[in-house]
């Protein structure tokens, strides 16, 4: 499954290569390089061949520590 507003998302190579889970936000770009399967894009970012997927945020594991801190927060009150 992949999730991608079309009107405002802009695609640019012919046959790009979007794994399974990937979520490309508004204003994304995706030139010229593949997304491995559950790859977040965020909103206004470009990502061309020479990104370095590695170096971008890990987006899912940081909001998921995100909801565990305000778990612990909520069970103190």
């Amino acid at each position: 499954m992949r999730f991608f507003n079309l009107s405002s998302v802009r695609i640019k190579e012919i046959a790009p290569r979007i794994g399974d889970g990937c979520v490309v936000r508004y204003n994304a770009v995706v030139d010229g390089c593949h997304l491995p399967p559950g790859f977040y894009v965020p909103s206004t970012l470009r990502i061309g061949p020479q990104t370095d997927l590695d170096a971008l945020p890990d987006v899912a594991r940081t909001n998921n520590e995100l909801v565990q801190g305000y778990k612990k927060l909520q069970n103190e009150f």
